[in-house]
């Protein structure tokens, strides 16, 4: 939700039966505007957070609604913390998997097959730890699906649905050269199981 593009239609609509999401958002102040453009005689907005307070806040919120408790939030919001903290990132598979679990079977039903939909859910508890997240992080050739800027160190997240090879991917593609100038860079390649909804698969290599 950094970079939404949004006509000035659907952001003054105020039927809330028919309200698009970022509408909302942009009308209860989640979102503001941060530039704007005209394409074709309609005018188009690019929408973000206002402030890095506002972030974490939204993504908390929408965090909590994943384990449905606001102390197991928190409990998995300090073991997330301490793993980058700590650097211990062979913890990531249990954490995932910790968290996938709690997601109610019906979120599943038409998004597990879809790396997207597990990538939004990580980068959502990390946002709302208020760990630096970069979600779709361009490079000169291509988007990183996360990266997290923690202590001098670029850790560089690629997610893949039931087959791949995520690691692969990042070395052919140069990935980590965007972060050269950091003292240190981890690539971690994760692989979902869509049926167990669970860590199939876990790599990690470190560039520099």
């Amino acid at each position: 939700m950094e970079k939404i593009i949004s006509s000035e239609d659907i952001l003054s609509a105020f039927d809330i039966e028919s309200i698009e999401p970022e509408a909302l958002l942009f009308q209860t102040g989640y979102l503001t505007i941060k530039d704007s453009f005209i394409k074709s005689q309609q005018t188009f907005f690019t929408l973000s957070y206002p402030n890095f307070e506002v972030k974490i806040s939204l993504n908390s919120r929408l965090a909590s609604l994943f384990t449905n408790s606001a102390s197991l939030k928190q409990k998995l919001s300090l073991q997330l913390i301490d793993i980058f903290d700590s650097s211990t990132l062979e913890l990531l598979p249990s954490f995932l998997n910790n968290l996938f679990a709690q997601i109610p079977f019906q979120w599943y039903i038409h998004t597990s097959q879809y790396e997207s939909f597990y990538c939004t859910v990580f980068y959502i508890f990390l946002v709302s730890t208020g760990l630096n997240v970069i979600a779709e992080d361009t490079s000169s050739i291509g988007n990183i699906d996360l990266t997290v800027l923690h202590q001098n160190t670029a850790y560089i997240f690629e997610f893949k649905v039931d087959k791949g090879k995520p690691i692969e991917q990042m070395v052919k593609k140069g990935y980590f050269k965007k972060y050269l100038s950091l003292e240190k860079i981890f690539g971690i390649g994760i692989v979902i199981d869509s049926k167990k909804r669970s860590v199939k698969h876990f790599e990690m290599q470190m560039f520099k």
